[in-house]
């Protein structure tokens, strides 16, 4: 049992990529050729939940082995729940023979992330972006056309607003160029799962022109400059905006 473990690197998260695929465990250790076994234990529950069915042959001084947990020994495990991924030598769940652990927890479903409300066009150049997401989850926010600033001096563009307690998140009045505005929200919890959402916002602030055009009915329905009189008492009148 002269087995030293340097270092188990494995993760503190498990995410849905990993339930999907599997992860895999480094290991760097000082001594050749011992058979190590593994197992995932729930940290406040009692006993071994989740058998790894790999082992680990330990190599050279200071060499590496990988320990791969497959899909089909993650999927089982509970969301949001923290584990604890154990190594040990040939007999398990005997405390003397644990040589080495990795607390980590399982985040297998995606986080949510909405914007409220659909298209937006305004005619002003302000515009408050809210809306909803997993609590605690980090929002960030993306555009396709420039957003110039956020009243609060902080620009939302690569900045992020975490969603609160009760689910929910805002950027507060956000000043937008007049153009027309593709903002995505992506959402990232702390395991790296990650969703989007978009929404329109076009700003207009233009006032829009019209032209009206005159015609007499007769004379060859000739137009009437700007300003200039008829005695014809009906006309053409065509608007175009």
């Amino acid at each position: 049992n002269n087995t030293i473990i340097t270092a188990l690197a494995w993760g503190t998260y498990v995410n849905s990529n990993d339930v999907a695929n599997g992860k895999d465990a480094t290991i760097t250790c000082k001594n050749t050729g011992t058979t190590l076994l593994a197992s995932i234990t729930s940290l406040f529950g009692h006993g071994e939940v989740q058998a790894v069915a790999a082992t680990v042959t330990t190599n050279g001084d200071g060499g590496e082995v990988t320990l791969n947990v497959t899909s089909a020994e993650l999927v089982g495990l509970t969301d949001e729940v923290a584990y604890m991924l154990r190594l040990y030598h040939t007999t398990k769940n005997v405390a003397d023979n644990q040589v080495a652990s990795y607390t980590f927890t399982v985040y297998k479903t995606n986080p949510t992330v909405s914007i409220t409300g659909g298209a937006v066009i305004k005619n002003t150049t302000t515009h408050t972006l809210s809306g909803t997401g997993t609590n605690g989850a980090t929002i960030t926010l993306t555009s396709d056309a420039v957003v110039d600033d956020v009243a609060a001096g902080d620009d939302i563009l690569g900045g992020t607003r975490l969603v609160d307690s009760n689910g929910d998140w805002t950027t507060g009045e956000v000043i937008f160029a007049e153009a027309a505005h593709t903002m995505t929200a992506t959402v990232t919890d702390l395991a790296g799962n990650t969703a989007t959402a978009q929404q329109s916002v076009t700003i207009d602030v233009s006032a829009p022109t019209m032209t009206i055009t005159a015609k007499k009915v007769n004379t060859n329905g000739a137009d009437l400059a700007s300003g200039q009189t008829t005695n014809d008492a009906t006309l053409f009148l065509t608007f175009t905006a």
